[in-house]
């Protein structure tokens, strides 16, 4: 049975990865925003229209640095060394 379904998963990769439809290119929305201050290794506050906001990093969730109750973790502060590095020289478009 492990054959038959396996056997059945490629070949529903194999269709799709031959799909004679042109591949559509992705779009995005850009907004530059000025980086208020980096909060931890998955937050980050930035200036948006003039209002101060939190922006969490979608699908990155590293140790904590200031927790109310979990304190300062392993690892916390390189993950937040690594986060200000990548915002303060991020690339602006």
């Amino acid at each position: 049975m492990k054959r038959i379904l396996s056997a059945f998963v490629v070949s529903l990769l194999l269709i799709g990865c031959n799909s004679q439809a042109a591949p559509t290119k992705p779009t995005a929305n850009f907004t530059n925003v000025q980086l208020v201050k980096d909060v931890d290794g998955d937050t980050a506050k930035v200036k948006l229209n003039g209002k101060t906001e939190t922006v969490r990093f979608l699908l990155i969730d590293t140790p904590e640095t200031h927790h109310p109750k979990l304190g300062k973790q392993p690892l916390g502060e390189e993950a937040a060394q690594f986060t200000n590095q990548m915002l303060t020289h991020a690339q602006q478009g």
